[in-house]
């Protein structure tokens, strides 16, 4: 797994590559607590190089969602791959989560 983020503008983009699952969680985790507790408003999370998520890593996400969430913060998703989209839609988180599937399109969506 391999983590990488920078920032535009307003969004922080988190890249993530490889499987999100139980044993890479915690790392993913820790930084969204930063992000949390920098009070970033808007988080962009591209998930096109992520060929596999758990229900860890599910969890995660609306974790983040929900803490973000208590002080106005937005945590979208973009570039899910067929096998994560399959995930999100069969747990139909794809409901709670804005995906998107260019990066332009998402980063236009938090304005």
């Amino acid at each position: 797994m391999e983590i990488k983020i920078r920032e535009e503008k307003e969004v922080v983009i988190i890249i993530l590559e490889g499987e999100v699952d139980i044993s890479v969680t915690d790392p993913i985790r820790q930084k969204f607590r930063e992000l949390i507790d920098g009070k970033k408003k808007f988080v962009l999370v591209n998930m096109a190089s992520v060929s596999y998520i758990d229900s860890s890593g599910l969890g995660m996400f609306v974790e983040t969602m929900q803490e973000m969430g208590k002080y106005g913060g937005k945590i979208k998703l973009v570039g899910l791959t067929d096998d994560v989209k399959k995930v999100f839609e069969l747990t139909r988180l794809n409901k709670f989560f804005d995906i998107f599937n260019e990066e332009k399109e998402a980063l236009e969506s938090f304005k």
